[in-house]
């Protein structure tokens, strides 16, 4: 019997991590992933275990694992792409945590609070800091301004759609 050759250390890009992790159902993120990596299938009921995908790369020719299992921090199988993955997750509970209290939002809207008079805010602000690469800052801050809007302002979690 012949032996595949499948990269466990790779991973899927940063950017195809984050976009496939905007979606919660698998179908949905396989569709995703399908996006970048047409041949991408699920490894769900195969001995790469559940709950990940793989697809050939176009660089190497090698079959790879969207999430790598090997490699990473202290060969943990840790990396920046699960950041990119569990991003949306991490800011959606800083933004619940942080969110302007829902009494403080009703005194700024009658006048009671001044607006940006934080120290009158029954709750305390928060800050956003993301670093980026001067060559992607003007977009990366579009698509940054428009999660923190959709969590901190509208008070829902960020979308991706794929067609």
């Amino acid at each position: 019997m012949a032996e595949i050759a499948i990269d466990k250390t790779t991973g899927a890009p940063i950017n195809v991590r984050a976009v496939v992790a905007s979606f919660s159902k698998p179908e949905d993120k396989l569709k995703a992933l399908k996006q970048f990596f047409p041949d991408a299938e699920p490894t769900d009921g195969t001995i790469l275990g559940d709950d990940n995908f793989v697809y050939t790369d176009p660089k190497t020719g090698l079959l790879t694992l969207f999430n790598e299992t090997d490699g990473g921090l202290f060969d943990s199988g840790i990396t920046a792409g699960d950041v990119a993955e569990f991003g949306k997750e991490m800011a959606q509970t800083v933004g619940r945590v942080i969110r302007l209290h829902p009494k403080d939002a009703k005194d700024i809207a009658t006048g009671v609070i001044p607006r940006g008079n934080l120290q009158l805010y029954r709750k305390p602000t928060g800050y956003v800091t993301v670093p980026i690469h001067r060559n992607h800052g003007k977009n990366t801050v579009k698509r940054l301004q428009r999660v923190v809007d959709e969590i901190f302002v509208k008070g829902i979690p960020a979308t991706a759609y794929v067609g």
